[in-house]
């Protein structure tokens, strides 16, 4: 195969990957598989590149590829993802939603948790699941924000080594400042 069509067809397959994710992302966004109503209607998807080590330490161990963050050490990884947040005066009492695609490995699930924090850092609220030992899941993560207007949200995974998280989608009501 000439190399010009082997890169057109990886560029094929990676249109379909993320065609494919894009599908799931919304169905479970659109479901939930907690007992809260999303609202679908902000959707942001975020590249695994938005997330970073919590500190020095925990950046040395990961690996950045175009399709995946890697804990690439030997020991757990700390890894903390953006969540941004554009409705700040709308959504007391609405559901805040994130979607993380992970892969586990040797077994070993992924663990990530959605937090909320008041504006001085006060923690509010979270929602956490686990999920990945068995190959790529999508792990489905939601909060009703607190009667708090300023509050900020994080996703922070656990990554095993050799885990991955592909990619996430953030969800927010509307409408949006």
């Amino acid at each position: 195969m000439a190399k010009t069509e082997l890169s057109n067809l990886r560029a094929n397959i990676m249109r379909i990957k993320t065609n494919s994710i894009a599908i799931a992302t919304l169905l479970l966004a659109t479901i939930g598989s907690n007992a809260y109503a999303v609202d679908p209607t902000d959707l942001k998807v975020m590249p695994s590149a938005a997330c970073q080590g919590k500190g020095f330490n925990e950046a040395a161990k990961l690996t950045f590829f175009e399709d995946a963050l890697k804990n690439s050490s030997s020991s757990d990884a700390f890894v903390i993802c953006s969540f941004v947040k554009d409705n700040v005066n709308n959504g007391i009492g609405k559901t805040y939603s994130a979607i993380v695609e992970v892969q586990g490995s040797n077994g070993k699930n992924v663990f990530c948790t959605l937090t909320s924090r008041s504006r001085s850092g006060k923690f509010l609220a979270d929602d956490f699941e686990t999920g990945g030992a068995n190959g790529a899941t999508f792990l489905a993560l939601n909060i009703k924000q607190p009667n708090n207007f300023n509050s900020s949200y994080s996703i922070t995974c656990i990554l095993p080594p050799n885990g991955r998280i592909f990619g996430y989608t953030t969800s927010e009501p509307s409408p949006t400042d």
